[in-house]
């Protein structure tokens, strides 16, 4: 703990009676934790929590969200309710409510507003004044945020640093993840102060296998949307030489996988139909605009978000000529997999949005299947199993989930088409790239190219 406190002891650094007070109980897990939110990221940290011996509430304000943990909860010491006064017992305040980004005209912005009002519900009906709390926010914003927008709200009614300890630790929860899961990725932690921080990180010392100091909160904010922000820029890189691929007719996941072969120096990024989630398609958002308010020009991020936003065009595109010389309008297709990654069900900012407002605007007849995902975009996922080759004109792979078998739905007489596997039109060859931009196109059909 060298990095927070020097040469002190643990005890001597809490030089307060509240902070001891939180300190002891969370010492001999008596303390009594609450987690606002109970989606992907509130539900198993909560699960965590319980498991390591603490009496766990989850809240949440929606009714099927309270009944699905209910339905999925497998530990004693946890309990979910629709009441936010159920927490007013609570030693403990965890905030893992969504951040995220809004369309406006300006385009994509951050939206804190869940944030806020979890923030807000907390200082009017859960603290009290006579006894400390440990709040910690683990939602994703702009480094700066918890210390200048969050700790005033607080500091209007409450003393920080008597009433109320205050710190950050991001969430790093990876859906669908079996070989890092919460317990055994490290956990960044840091506080509004010195007691707090050494309480954030005392309290997840006993809920993983390793925690990680930060020097400060900033530090601990920046260190998620960086993450996210690198993987954001280096899959749109991927997009753009998956372009670049289709363009002189070879596979981009062909040389990925063959660029991966070397062990050093190098990192693997697939192309796919798009980004998408509730992170990685999101928190770059909130890079790029704290980019922007401190004058920092965001370039390399502005093209990638660019790029982003284009994928789906690029996609339709891909269909249409598949599809060629029949027109997309009146054609029938099948999206196969809506969810944003494979083996999960959430389809928040999946890149099968975009793809099915573009095909329907041009006329297409959509219908999409995905067994994780029972509705989408004003549609309803069909049965698969019951649905006949001669219905639709093509079967697009969107989403490649466990159960959807392009060789299986191909014997099957199933036209399908994966536009980030197949190459649907080679538009040049490598010798007109030799020569020059003015030299002969060559159009080849490719199909079928297998990964």
């Amino acid at each position: 703990m060298s990095l927070l406190l020097g040469n002190k002891s643990q005890s001597d650094a809490f030089t307060s009676k509240p902070a001891r007070q939180l300190e002891m109980c969370i010492d001999n897990r008596t303390a009594k934790v609450g987690v606002i939110g109970q989606g992907y990221v509130g539900f198993p940290l909560a699960q965590q929590i319980a498991r390591r011996g603490f009496k766990t509430i989850g809240y949440d304000i929606n009714g099927d969200t309270v009944l699905r943990c209910q339905n999925l909860n497998r530990q004693r010491k946890y309990s979910v309710t629709l009441s936010p006064l159920g927490l007013r017992s609570c030693d403990v305040l965890i905030v893992a409510v969504p951040t995220p980004t809004r369309r406006t005209e300006a385009g994509w912005q951050p939206d804190l507003s869940y944030v806020l009002a979890a923030v807000r519900g907390i200082v009017d009906y859960l603290l009290d004044g006579e006894k400390p709390r440990l709040l910690i926010l683990e939602s994703t914003y702009a480094p700066g945020t918890t210390r200048n927008v969050v700790a005033p709200l607080i500091a209007e009614r409450y003393e920080l640093g008597k009433d109320v300890f205050l710190g950050y630790s991001p969430e790093r929860i990876d859906p669908g993840n079996t070989r890092f899961t919460l317990k055994n990725t490290p956990k960044v932690t840091s506080g509004y102060d010195a007691q707090a921080a050494q309480l954030v990180h005392a309290f997840y010392s006993q809920i993983v296998d390793r925690a990680v100091p930060a020097s400060s909160m900033e530090a601990a904010e920046a260190t998620k949307i960086l993450e996210n922000s690198f993987r954001f820029v280096n899959i749109t890189f991927a997009q753009e030489f998956d372009a670049f691929c289709e363009k002189i007719g070879i596979a981009a996941q062909e040389v990925t996988r063959l660029a991966a072969t070397k062990p050093f120096g190098y990192m693997p990024f697939f192309a796919g139909a798009g980004i998408g989630g509730h992170c990685i398609a999101e928190d770059p958002y909130f890079l790029y605009q704290a980019m922007l308010e401190t004058e920092t020009q965001p370039d390399i991020l502005a093209a990638a978000i660019r790029n982003h936003e284009r994928r789906g065009e690029l996609i339709v595109d891909r269909i249409a000529r598949r599809l060629a010389p029949r027109p997309l309008r009146d054609a029938r297709i099948l999206l196969l997999g809506v969810s944003y990654k494979p083996g999960i069900g959430d389809a928040r900012r999946s890149p099968a949005g975009p793809i099915i407002d573009l095909l329907q605007r041009a006329g297409a007849h959509v219908a999409y299947y995905d067994r994780y995902v029972p509705r989408f975009g004003g549609l309803q996922t069909i049965d698969l199993k019951s649905a006949q080759p001669g219905e639709y004109d093509l079967a697009v792979i969107v989403t490649r989930h466990p159960d959807i078998s392009r060789e299986a739905l191909a014997a099957a007489g199933w036209h399908v088409f994966d536009p980030c596997a197949d190459i649907p039109l080679r538009q040049t060859s490598t010798s007109t790239i030799a020569r020059g931009h003015d030299a002969e196109r060559c159009d080849i059909v490719a199909d079928g190219i297998a990964l």
